[in-house]
């Protein structure tokens, strides 16, 4: 639930032209708010991330929670992750495993967004 919270506060935040730091990194996850940049962010032990805005390239190593990504034209590549959140548009998420070798859950309310295993 506080993903989907944060994911409706990003969504208001960008629409009203908030900016803030590129990456924040706080005890409940990482956020991850800026236009047109290049972050890499390693996950620790299910770290949840929250990437908002739009046309940012992110790199997530490690193992990660749940990864929701909102905005537009986002293209997030993740190392391990146990579930994608896609609430923006035309949006591409590439992860390479799920937890225990399964596939991650896949939440996708956009219009156009790609998630698929990285080959």
């Amino acid at each position: 639930m506080k993903s989907v919270r944060a994911a409706l506060f990003a969504v208001s935040f960008v629409a009203l032209g908030g900016a803030g730091a590129p990456a924040v990194a706080a005890d409940d996850g990482i956020t991850i708010l800026d236009n047109g940049a290049t972050i890499t962010h390693e996950c620790h032990d299910g770290t949840d991330v929250n990437v908002m805005g739009n046309e940012n390239k992110v790199t997530l190593t490690g193992a990660c929670g749940t990864v929701t990504v909102t905005g537009n034209e986002n293209s997030v590549t993740v190392e391990t992750v146990a579930a994608i959140a896609a609430l923006g548009n035309e949006n591409t998420v590439l992860w390479e495993k799920g937890p225990g070798g399964k596939a991650p859950k896949i939440t996708n309310v956009g219009t156009k967004n790609k998630i698929s295993k990285k080959k």
